[in-house]
């Protein structure tokens, strides 16, 4: 069977206003057959640590991981979806903003 390649967008966050917390990492989940991804499980695992963070897309493929799971520090991000190959990504996450310094 043939796997698709899903796409990782991620964005650095900036806050979104007085009421709410700004998200460490940010993203869009999508494919070329179907477009945004709505569950798809996105997961962050920081740099030798045997713990992942995980969160799941929404209707239109976004995913948000809150800024207190994920403390600075560089990350791999992956994830879960059925049918999928699913590429890592390496991020880099301050305590101001989310780079993506490249592909793992």
């Amino acid at each position: 069977m043939k796997r698709e390649t899903l796409m990782f967008l991620l964005v650095a966050t900036v806050a979104l206003g007085a009421s709410q917390t700004p998200a460490a990492l940010s993203g869009t989940v999508t494919s070329q057959r179907e477009g945004a991804m709505e569950g798809v499980i996105v997961g962050a695992k920081r740099a030798g640590s045997t713990i992942s963070v995980w969160v799941v897309s929404d209707a239109q493929g976004q995913y948000a991981f809150p800024r207190e799971r994920l403390t600075p520090g560089k990350y791999t991000i992956s994830a879960r979806a059925a049918g999928y190959e699913l590429p890592k990504t390496s991020v880099e996450v301050t305590a101001q903003t989310t780079t993506m310094p490249g592909r793992s």
